[in-house]
């Protein structure tokens, strides 16, 4: 049986990510209904919609984010990341996060997001805290976000995240080396 809940890294990325999930207006999930679910809860004021895969192209640039929760479990069809990219609307964001190690590769076939209008604006190569089994989800993710074009609404993006000042530890010296 799969497991009924959002993905850990989805949460992350809504609570540290690049967009302010109160900005969403319009949201496609890509995934689990537990991971629409948390999108939701995370971003009330969105219309959320959710798909299990995403086969072809068919919404047009409507979304601002279309997130694209891939779960690489035996027999389950990759989505096509060209598809979701044509979902997402001057603006909006592509979100994919994909497991990774296994001897297939983490997403379906190639594609070229600049070709989409896509430009890698994040990449992160996650690692879970559990060792995963051959029927669990994988110990290593790829996280990648994607935007298409700049943000249609003002104060949508959050700013890059740096710490205080003061907060992060010195370093030690150069003569201390």
């Amino acid at each position: 049986m799969r497991p009924l809940t959002a993905q850990p890294w989805l949460a992350d990325w809504l609570e540290t990510g690049p967009v302010r999930p109160e900005m969403l207006r319009r949201v496609l999930v890509v995934g689990e209904p537990a991971d629409a679910e948390l999108v939701a809860a995370r971003a009330p004021t969105a219309h959320v919609a959710v798909v299990d895969r995403l086969r072809t192209a068919g919404d047009g640039g409507r979304y601002d984010l279309v997130a694209v929760v891939d779960r690489p479990w035996p027999g389950r069809a990759r989505t096509d990341l060209a598809a979701a990219a044509d979902a997402v609307a001057p603006g909006g964001m592509l979100l994919v996060i994909a497991g990774a190690g296994r001897s297939e590769t983490p997403i379906g076939r190639p594609w070229d997001p600049a070709a989409a209008g896509l430009r890698l604006i994040a990449f992160d190569d996650l690692i879970a805290a559990v060792a995963a089994d051959d029927d669990a989800e994988p110990r290593r993710w790829l996280r990648a976000t994607f935007r298409r074009g700049e943000p249609l609404v003002p104060g949508a993006l959050r700013p890059p995240h740096c710490p205080a000042a003061g907060s992060v530890p010195a370093g030690p010296s150069v003569e201390e080396w």
